[in-house]
């Protein structure tokens, strides 16, 4: 059993005068499903049907309209459970996910792309995004008073080998010849910023989110120089790091 969603039927902006038109038929297709008929059209023309959905899949109602046969479809998207309590339940980091993905031109060449920060604030409530000039990397916002939690993008996949021209800094990647190998999941620098910013670092990329806690980083410095200090993520953070897929099998997406 899933959440009830309602479905509803409209003309021109409205429900016209009885005779000129009605519905004949609500039809649910699950993804991986065969079509299967809903809601059997009573009253009101059968313009409403609600009933619950617990995978993706498309709506297709059928009605005649002065005589003639139409038909229009409603795609649905079920929202994955990932079981983080943030990730369920709050609406402002799922936003920030979204935004992050939105503009990083994923649909762009890879050169072309962009990482994107998103900070949520609790006092005030906003977000606050910055976008990189960089499909590699992307800085921390210098204002962290009231955060919540943090998030970024990866928008090249695992594997990929670009000019370490268009990447100037990714750390934890393999350099080649001038060139930089991407890895998978979040890099030194991403646990680095999530203990800098005190809060939880959710990283998105095409496929996962990847969760960094604040609290699984440690720190550890070497002195380079009298008074001068290099700090890096203590080895170990890796372990702690959640993976959640964006999909599930009953075509849940998130976020």
């Amino acid at each position: 059993m899933g959440s009830y969603v309602t479905f509803t039927a409209t003309v021109g902006g409205g429900i016209p005068p009885r005779g000129y038109w009605g519905v004949t038929q609500w039809r649910w297709t699950p993804l991986n499903g065969s079509p299967e008929p809903k809601c059997t059209p009573v009253g009101d023309y059968g313009a409403v049907c609600y009933f619950p959905l617990s995978a993706s899949g498309v709506m297709t109602v059928t009605a005649n309209v002065n005589g003639m046969v139409k038909t229009a479809t409603a795609p649905v998207a079920i929202l994955c459970v990932m079981g983080d309590s943030l990730l369920d339940n709050n609406r402002n980091l799922r936003a920030a996910l979204r935004l992050d993905m939105d503009s990083s031109r994923m649909d762009q060449w890879r050169e072309t792309r962009r990482e994107v920060r998103t900070t949520v604030h609790l006092v005030p409530p906003f977000l606050r995004t910055t976008v990189s000039n960089s499909p590699c990397y992307v800085g921390g916002n210098r204002d962290t008073r009231n955060l919540s939690v943090s998030t970024h993008s990866h928008v090249l996949a695992p594997g990929t080998i670009i000019s370490r021209i268009y990447c100037q800094r990714y750390d934890g990647d393999s350099v080649i010849f001038g060139q930089v190998q991407v890895v998978r999941g979040p890099s030194y620098a991403d646990a680095f910023g999530a203990y800098l910013n005190g809060v939880p670092e959710y990283v998105i990329d095409s496929v996962n989110i990847y969760r960094i806690r604040n609290t699984d980083v440690q720190i550890d410095s070497v002195a380079t120089a009298p008074g001068v200090y290099v700090y890096f993520a203590r080895s170990g953070w890796q372990d702690s790091v959640r993976t959640y897929p964006r999909s599930g099998p009953n075509g849940c997406r998130y976020p």
